[in-house]
C-alpha cells in the first residue's frame, strides 16, 4: 500500500512539473516556434502544402539567423 502511495506521488509531482515546464516563458516560446517550423497550422492534408511551409520557415529562419550573425560580426569588428 505504501508503495502504491509512493509511485502515485512519484507520478502527480513528475505532471506537475510538466504542468510548470510548459507554463514558463521559455517552454511556451519553444513550443511555439517548433509547431510554428513544424507548419503546425498548415493543412495536414496537403502534404506539398505541409512541406512546403515547413521548408520556407525553415531557410526564412536560417536566413534570419545568418543575417543576425553578420550583423554581431560586423559590430564587433568596426
Amino acid at each position: 500500500m505504501a508503495k502504491q502511495q509512493k509511485n502515485d506521488e512519484l507520478a502527480e509531482s513528475r505532471r506537475i512539473l510538466g504542468q510548470i515546464e510548459q507554463e514558463t516563458t521559455y517552454g511556451r516560446a519553444a513550443q511555439k516556434l517548433r509547431n510554428h517550423l513544424g507548419a503546425a497550422d498548415a493543412d495536414q492534408n496537403d502534404v506539398i502544402e505541409t512541406w512546403g511551409t515547413r521548408i520556407g520557415r525553415i531557410i526564412g529562419f536560417l536566413f534570419t539567423i545568418a543575417i543576425i550573425l553578420f550583423f554581431i560580426r560586423y559590430l564587433i569588428s568596426a
